[in-house]
């Protein structure tokens, strides 16, 4: 008996290279198409940050929320203890919506991979421009989509530890 289809982000939420390859993590198996929404988000908001290691909506609004609705609905999260269950909403309509392929056979073998959205991410902002985003995944024959939210950037931070070096200075 083979397992049934999945499809998952890897991660919740990640960094992608500016200048370089914009592959969000995904894994997989059976599914040839994901349903593919992303919103830009202000990348100041504290709203979708730290974002959660794995979130899933139940399902996306066809229509932008106003603002006192997505007021109320943010309280609503907060005292039921769930801060990403629908933070999307706030986020207004979705940039871009696609059935995006996939390196994904039916009956296939799981698999671990990158999709590649820079045509997406410059079609919202311009080529190789800096921004934060949500990433919503959703397999055709399901309701719950999967989030991500990505920072597109070329700042970096790099560590050196010198050998012999106190730690306390």
């Amino acid at each position: 008996m083979r397992d049934p289809p999945a499809l998952q982000w890897d991660r919740g939420f990640g960094l992608v290279e500016r200048y370089g390859p914009q592959l969000l993590p995904l894994r997989g198996r059976g599914y040839e198409r994901a349903d593919i929404r992303i919103h830009a988000i202000d990348p100041l908001s504290r709203d979708f940050w730290p974002f959660p290691p794995a979130a899933s909506i139940p399902r996306t609004p066809a229509r932008r929320l106003f603002p006192a609705m997505s007021q109320t609905l943010e309280r609503q999260r907060r005292h039921r203890g769930r801060r990403y269950q629908g933070a999307h909403q706030g986020a207004g309509l979705a940039a871009v919506s696609r059935l995006a392929e996939l390196p994904l056979r039916r009956g296939g073998a799981d698999a671990k991979f990158g999709l590649d959205l820079s045509a997406d991410f410059a079609r919202i902002a311009g080529k190789e421009q800096p921004g934060s985003y949500l990433v919503g995944l959703r397999a055709p024959d399901q309701g719950a989509r999967h989030w991500l939210r990505v920072t597109i950037t070329d700042l970096s931070l790099s560590a050196i530890e010198e050998p012999g070096a106190s730690a306390s200075r």
